[in-house]
């Protein structure tokens, strides 16, 4: 996997959402010149305006917009014209110089559906882009999730969190057992305290795709975990906090009841280790990826202990 496509989404943006947000907005502006539409700014000014929501599509994540159908009647042009020439203008160069912009723009396919939703299809590369940048250094220790300002809510939790405490713990103890098998190698796999994230450093790629640049992880219990993943970034950095409320404490219960689902059905282990080894290894990577989303849920946002054993 290229360098530069982990760079795209990783370091710039923290998630996809607010990425396709600004990606979408500039194409409207630029769609709005070429339909005639002189009145944008104050017809659609606000990013967080833009409705997008992610969904999962058979083993794929698909961004779904409804943009052209909000700005229709304000701009008085037909929704399929608008969408069409928002979708073009995605990929006009005259949006943006930033190269790790394009970039990232080419790991989605883009489908115009009547009566004028635009489709934004992550690729296989996209996707290990992301899925590398979360398990080799999460984006919250460059840029801090916009959400952290919130107060915690664990105070109001009806239950203890025990199964999203016993998940972290899970993750952890998986991660030093395949550090001691040799499947993956960690930096420091003795710390006393849970980190942050665990830093891995072979395999380094985390081998997501194959040899024909498709990606490894297809059982749907890996794609639901991958979409949870996902679309939990987008809840971390919203485009307006403010406006964005989110319940942690059923974050948190969601992400840890679909990894245990996931590590019930994909094995690790045994014949899987030892005939496929990469396909270990990805495994694995999902587990280096979702450690560090639930110890940020417990301990940044819940305020509760995220264990490294239980």
């Amino acid at each position: 996997m290229a360098r530069g496509k982990e760079e795209a989404f990783g370091m710039k943006f923290p998630a996809i959402a607010p990425f396709l947000r600004c990606r979408l907005q500039a194409a409207a502006v630029l769609s709005s010149q070429t339909l005639g539409i002189s009145t944008f700014g104050q017809k659609y000014p606000e990013l967080q305006a833009i409705p997008l929501r992610a969904v999962k599509s058979g083993k794929q994540v698909v961004y779904v917009s409804a943009i052209a159908l909000k700005l229709a009647q304000a701009w008085n042009a037909p929704v399929i014209d608008i969408a069409t020439q928002i979708a073009a203008n995605l990929f006009c160069s005259e949006q943006s110089n930033d190269s790790a912009t394009n970039r990232a723009l080419q790991n989605f396919t883009v489908e115009v559906v009547t009566p004028g939703w635009i489709h934004l299809q992550l690729s296989d590369l996209g996707t290990a882009a992301w899925l590398e940048r979360l398990a080799q250094a999460p984006p919250w220790v460059l840029q801090r999730p916009t959400v952290l300002g919130e107060p915690a809510r664990v105070s109001q939790c009806p239950r203890p969190l025990f199964d999203a405490q016993y998940a972290h713990a899970r993750c952890c103890s998986l991660l030093r057992l395949a550090h001691r098998e040799g499947a993956i190698a960690l930096a420091e796999p003795n710390l006393p305290v849970s980190p942050n994230f665990w830093q891995a450093i072979a395999p380094h790629p985390i081998p997501w795709l194959d040899t024909d640049q498709k990606l490894r992880l297809v059982h749907p219990g890996e794609t639901n975990l991958i979409f949870h993943l996902l679309t939990l970034l987008d809840d971390l950095y919203p485009v307006s906090p403010s406006r964005h409320r989110v319940d942690w404490e059923k974050s948190a219960r969601n992400l840890s009841q679909v990894f245990l689902t996931f590590y019930s059905q994909c094995r690790i282990w045994g014949e899987v280790k030892t005939e496929n080894i990469q396909l270990a290894q990805a495994r694995l990577g999902l587990i280096l990826a979702t450690q560090p989303l639930l110890h940020l849920l417990l301990q940044d946002l819940l305020g509760v202990p995220a264990p490294l054993e239980l």
